[in-house]
């Protein structure tokens, strides 16, 4: 009976082992769940943080270009030109640049866009139209 005795406790203790060593398996899944879950989490802070790098340096070009255009349109005025108005470059500000002129609509959105006279055989200055000028972006006419 003592035999048996001992058997059984030796029985319980095997139990008590594998109880032991499934709460331990039980904890390490759940550790390397939270692992798992903390690993997701940076991996999401590095690719919101690469995103925000990014958008800063789009938003620092995007106003370098703003600030260039601005000190740009100043260089002009806005005059009557043909049938329509265009941008002419100041005098004060050519700096050497040859006189010309921008288009308004182009103007407006923030772009430079010269306009260039059309050869004088075009249907519109044959039937005596006069000089026609048209915007090399948006194909404006004056």
């Amino acid at each position: 009976m003592v035999g048996e005795a001992f058997a059984g406790l030796s029985a319980f203790k095997a139990m008590f082992d594998i109880a032991k060593a499934m709460k331990d398996m039980d904890d390490a899944v759940k550790r390397n769940a939270a692992i798992a879950e903390l690993g997701e989490q940076i991996i999401t802070a590095q690719t919101r943080y690469t995103a925000a790098i990014e958008e800063v340096s789009d938003l620092k070009e995007k106003l370098g270009r703003l600030e260039t255009w601005n000190a740009e349109k100043q260089r002009y005025e806005l005059k009557t030109f043909g049938t329509g108005f265009a941008y002419v470059l100041k005098p004060e500000a050519a700096g050497g640049e040859p006189p010309h002129q921008i288009c308004a609509n182009c103007y407006a959105r923030g772009n430079k866009s010269f306009l260039a006279k059309v050869p004088s055989n075009t249907a519109r200055q044959a039937l005596g139209k006069g000089t026609v000028y048209r915007c090399s972006e948006c194909r404006a006419e004056i």
